[in-house]
């Protein structure tokens, strides 16, 4: 019997060792940041493996109390996990997931006032898939697809209330002639795209 309970106690003791790790990982690994007009919060959490460098990819890096971000390297330590920078006014300004240094995942930006401006995908540091822009008071204003951050596929563009133009795109190109469409109702785009991000980390998401 005593033995059972010896054996339960150094489980526990060993279970919420690797809980508290885990909190102190998280902690060690968070960054802030003021700058003239915003604040960040960020993590450069560890990463078992350093990445291949991609000259035609943006790395965002920590140093010295500072974030840079640099086309084909970087000096410093990588951003690794979720990201928020809000306006001085506390409103959230932009929020999305790094992963080795580059955006990953989905990425929304705000404007000050708190209306959402722009969701988008990125895949390997540059848009990919699905994105929508939205007018100053919270309209969708174009919605399409990039591919390797160009436009790829149709893209529409809702220039007024009663008219849309849809432009189909291939790497970039345009690769058919605009077309005129009446605009019929408000385009909703998918929920998660505005639902706010998880506070909490995922320590083992972006390794």
């Amino acid at each position: 019997m005593r033995r059972w309970v010896c054996m339960i106690s150094v489980m526990q003791g060993l279970f919420f060792s690797v809980g508290a790790q885990d909190i102190l990982k998280e902690q060690t690994s968070k960054v802030t940041t003021v700058e003239a007009d915003r604040s960040i919060t960020a993590y450069v959490l560890p990463v078992r493996r350093e990445p291949t460098i991609d000259s035609d990819v943006t790395y965002y890096w920590f140093k010295a109390g500072k974030i840079y971000h640099t086309q084909g390297g970087y000096s410093g330590r990588l951003l690794n996990g979720h990201f928020s920078s809000f306006y001085l006014t506390k409103n959230l300004k932009e929020e999305g997931d790094f992963k080795k240094g580059i955006k990953s995942g989905l990425w929304r930006s705000w404007r000050e006032s708190g209306i959402l401006e722009k969701a988008a995908y990125y895949r390997k540091g540059q848009e990919n898939g699905r994105f929508f822009t939205y007018d100053d008071s919270g309209v969708v204003k174009q919605i399409g697809r990039m591919k390797g951050g160009k436009f790829h596929g149709n893209v529409k563009t809702y220039v007024s209330q009663d008219s849309v133009t849809d432009v189909y795109y291939r790497n970039g190109a345009v690769a058919a002639k605009k077309k005129w469409l009446p605009r019929i109702g408000f385009v909703k785009p998918p929920k998660f795209f505005l639902q706010r991000g998880k506070d909490s980390q995922d320590l083992n998401r972006n390794k």
